[in-house]
């Protein structure tokens, strides 16, 4: 509709930059516990960031970060209680890094800030990850 807010903000986009629509890209169906569809979701985000002419950077991806929560060989280990979630299985070690809050020192010291992610991860009414999202 003409007159619509989404239009009226699109249509200002159009006129006064090049700035298009926000774009996500979901993930359903995927075994997060094989660590090869890890690799694959890294590799994903690296290929969308280096669509250069139809997307502008930053890829939002809990990936890296979730990847760095559940390590226990890095230095934010007792202010991320890495240690502790890695002993948790999957859907409990999510569960946990969306948890982490943008104010701790876990985010602001390390950069591991799971709270961030809170829409782009989905869990179904068991508590299992049934999809989740890259934004960009």
């Amino acid at each position: 509709m003409e007159n619509s807010d989404p239009y009226l903000f699109f249509n200002m986009q159009y006129k006064y930059g090049q700035a298009g629509p926000p774009a996500y890209m979901v993930l359903k169906e995927v075994d997060y516990s094989n660590p090869e569809n890890f690799d694959i979701m890294l590799d994903l985000q690296v290929e969308l960031s280096g669509l250069t002419e139809s997307v502008i950077a930053p890829v939002y991806s809990w990936v890296s970060p979730f990847q760095n929560f559940i390590s226990t060989s890095g230095t934010w280990n007792e202010a991320c209680g890495s240690e502790k979630a890695a002993l948790l299985d999957f859907n409990a070690q999510m569960k946990a890094f969306t948890k982490v809050e943008i104010n701790s020192d876990c985010c602001q010291k390390f950069g591991i800030c799971g709270e961030q992610f809170v829409t782009d991860i989905s869990f179904n009414v068991n508590g299992e990850v049934d999809a989740t999202r890259f934004r960009f």
